[in-house]
């Protein structure tokens, strides 16, 4: 049985009240009525499995995605996260969409997805997950995968995603990081 590529989890309430009135910052943990509270980056890492620390765009791509046409685009206002503790700001979380593509498909995968109606693309490496953080969004759509050996580069399999749509706030709202 194939792994999805996606993990969907909402993170939600990153920037939450307790972090922003105590000034906590983005990393490590606070303590708060006497319990400890996780903050927004150590939240998100724990959430996921290992934050890709390369820009899907400086990857080169295997020749079989060349030769498919494989693009990667990502928006240019659009921040990859590759540090969560030194790039996740808590003070922007309520104006932001964290957007997760967590990859456990045991391939390399180049994923296509609209954002507000945008296309975008990204490669995400096995067993990591790209971070890309957007102005607050109002739709995410899941459009295609493709897989591709992570050893060979060789392509293995297309799927079609088309049906994943989600909405804020029906499915995340503003603040939220959506893995």
């Amino acid at each position: 049985m194939r792994r999805s590529a996606f993990v969907l989890l909402v993170v939600g309430g990153l920037g939450g009240q307790v972090c922003l009135v105590a000034g906590c910052g983005s990393g490590g943990t606070i303590a708060a009525g006497g319990r400890t509270v996780l903050r927004a980056a150590d939240r998100v890492i724990r959430a996921v499995n290992r934050v890709q620390d390369e820009d899907p765009r400086t990857i080169a791509l295997p020749a079989d995605a060349v030769q498919r046409n494989d693009t990667v685009v990502i928006e240019q206002q659009t921040t990859v996260i590759t540090d969560v503790h030194q790039q996740l700001v808590v003070e922007d979380l309520p104006d932001i969409t964290l957007l997760g593509i967590e990859n456990q498909t045991g391939c390399d995968i180049f994923v296509e997805f609209f954002v507000n109606g945008v296309r975008q693309s990204g490669f995400v490496l096995d067993g990591e997950t790209v971070l890309l953080e957007y102005p607050c969004l109002d739709t995410i759509e899941l459009d295609t995968e493709d897989d591709f050996d992570p050893f060979t580069g060789d392509f293995v399999a297309s799927f079609d995603l088309t049906a994943a749509v989600f909405t804020n706030p029906e499915d995340f709202i503003c603040g939220d990081a959506f893995i």
